[in-house]
């Protein structure tokens, strides 16, 4: 905490890249205001750990809760003076714009790693032999980058399960990063994760909608601040009335 006071007190950006474990899935409120209020930080993103088999590996249902969680104190406080990068790119992609974020993109491989030997690979998720791409000391980045292998890495993001294919909200993910597809679902690999984000997914929407809507009409998503209590009863009513017609 002290560095980033330092930074701060030199004018030095700061942006805050946080890992969420499984004991800090339980922990999103909390870690959200530390970050955003205690250290005065504008610009996050929270990456999901997941190394399985492992008992560190944040859950499904943890990874969904933490976003929650974070999701509406962002949206109670912090809309347009806090960045979230994961949020920043949902909120592009309901209003219709490509995400900037390869793990809600339909094709990855755009983001190569490099080693400090110059080694490269296709993804810093996927660093092993068989995905070395060269070194920069005898090959072209370029070159690398638009091979055939590569082209191939990033257009096996697209191969969804059928169950994947036939979600409302596909168009928000694309299936997530391909390392998390480990789950199997009648036989096809699932995103490990992908629970979680279906949780989020349908508590986001209508607050999405509305600033999807803000956004078309030339006016700052902000002001979804203020509309927050007739969202939210709108949404109760809607569930007493679904209620209802299910007795």
């Amino acid at each position: 905490m002290q560095a980033i006071r330092y930074l701060q007190q030199h004018d030095v950006p700061v942006n805050a890249m946080v890992v969420v474990s499984r004991q800090s899935a339980s922990q999103g409120k909390s870690l959200y205001r530390c970050l955003s209020r205690e250290l005065n930080l504008h610009h996050l993103q929270f990456i999901p750990l997941v190394d399985s088999p492992a008992p560190w590996s944040v859950t499904p249902e943890g990874w969904g809760k933490f976003l929650c969680s974070v999701f509406d104190d962002w949206l109670e406080n912090d809309v347009g003076r806090v960045f979230i990068q994961y949020f920043d790119n949902l909120l592009g992609v309901w209003a219709g714009q490509p995400a900037t974020l390869c793990t809600m993109q339909p094709v990855c491989g755009q983001s190569l790693l490099v080693e400090q030997n110059g080694d490269v690979y296709s993804c810093d998720h996927f660093v092993s032999a068989e995905y070395k791409l060269g070194n920069l000391k005898q090959d072209a980045m370029a070159a690398m980058a638009s091979s055939p292998f590569q082209q191939q890495f990033g257009k096996q993001k697209g191969q969804l399960s059928a169950r994947c294919q036939g979600w409302h909200w596909r168009f928000a993910c694309h299936g997530g990063c391909p390392k998390h597809r480990f789950t199997i679902h009648d036989d096809e690999a699932q995103n490990y994760l992908c629970s979680g984000y279906l949780t989020f997914f349908g508590h986001i929407t209508p607050y999405m909608n509305v600033m999807r809507r803000l956004l078309l009409n030339c006016q700052p998503p902000a002001l979804i601040m203020s509309l927050i209590p007739e969202i939210r009863q709108n949404i109760l009513q809607l569930t007493e009335s679904e209620d209802e017609r299910t007795k």
